[in-house]
C-alpha cells in the first residue's frame, strides 16, 4: 500500500515538488487536489518545513498581489 499526501495548496504541493517527491496525481476540481507519494512521512515534515521558508513568504506575497490586482479591477 501506498501511503499518500494529499493538498490543495499550490505553494506547498510546489514546494513537495521541487524537494524531490514524486507526485501520483492532480485531480482537477475545483479545488484542485495534488496526490504526492509520502514515503517515510516526507511531506509532512516538508509542509512544516515550507511554513519557515523564504518560499512560504514568496508565496503569501504572490496571493497579495494577486488581490490587490483582483480589488483594483473593480
Amino acid at each position: 500500500m501506498t501511503i499518500t499526501f494529499k493538498t490543495s495548496d499550490l505553494g506547498l504541493a510546489a514546494y513537495i515538488l521541487m524537494n524531490g517527491v514524486e507526485i501520483i496525481e492532480i485531480k482537477n476540481t475545483r479545488p484542485y487536489t495534488f496526490i504526492f507519494k509520502n514515503t517515510d512521512d516526507t511531506c509532512n515534515k516538508l509542509s512544516v518545513e515550507f511554513l519557515n521558508s523564504e518560499s512560504s513568504k514568496f508565496d503569501d506575497s504572490m496571493k497579495k498581489i494577486k488581490l490587490i490586482l483582483k480589488n483594483s479591477n473593480q
